[in-house]
């Protein structure tokens, strides 16, 4: 479009910001660039703070993670963004570097943590009783294999949250209440 005369001289005689081509482009660029690294800062701190939740919610309470794959991802994750908020957040180191002291403290995590977390399995034998109101609540007998050092049993009522997260507590099966449970008795192991 060609500006004639009067045209300019009403672009000249407005006031405000002035029209900054190039200067304003790379402003917003870099408010993108700051926006993008902000957003990954929040995103590995959310992380972090899940996946150690979960972390903790396994090992201090009755929640149970039974899949070892899924614990260790979970490990994994935390550790990851553990040491990504240390060493890219707080000492600001980059690159190669980074990426080295990550796997570095991820392996020494993993190491020193390793003695604490090992526990074996606990292993439903029987699956006694059944909800007749929720479908993803059991109770059941369950065995803990120490291997040479022998075993353990216990009773629980065992709620199912997602495939491989339950909630586990347990009861003492003299006061089951039969209006709610289903006596089913079905051999699992």
């Amino acid at each position: 479009m060609c500006l004639t005369a009067p045209k300019l001289q009403f672009l000249h005689q407005r006031k405000g910001p002035q029209c900054k081509p190039r200067r304003q482009g790379a402003e917003r660029w870099q408010q993108v660039k700051n926006f993008i690294s902000e957003m990954k800062r929040i995103i590995v701190y959310g992380l972090f703070i899940i996946m150690t939740a979960i972390l903790l919610l396994d090992s201090f309470s009755s929640f149970e993670i039974t899949s070892s794959i899924i614990l260790f991802l979970v490990r994994l994750m935390t550790f990851a963004t553990f040491s990504i908020i240390l060493f890219g957040f707080c000492i600001k180191v980059k690159g190669d570097e980074l990426i080295l002291y990550s796997i570095l403290t991820i392996g020494f995590l993993f190491i020193i943590t390793f003695p604490f977390s090992w526990n074996p399995a606990w292993n439903p034998q029987t699956i006694m009783y059944q909800n007749l109101h929720l479908a993803n609540r059991t109770i059941e007998y369950q065995m803990q294999d120490f291997g040479v050092f022998g075993s353990k049993s216990r009773i629980v009522d065992r709620m199912k949250f997602l495939p491989y997260f339950y909630w586990t507590k347990e009861i003492n099966i003299n006061n089951i209440d039969t209006l709610t449970w289903e006596k089913v008795d079905i051999a699992v192991n």
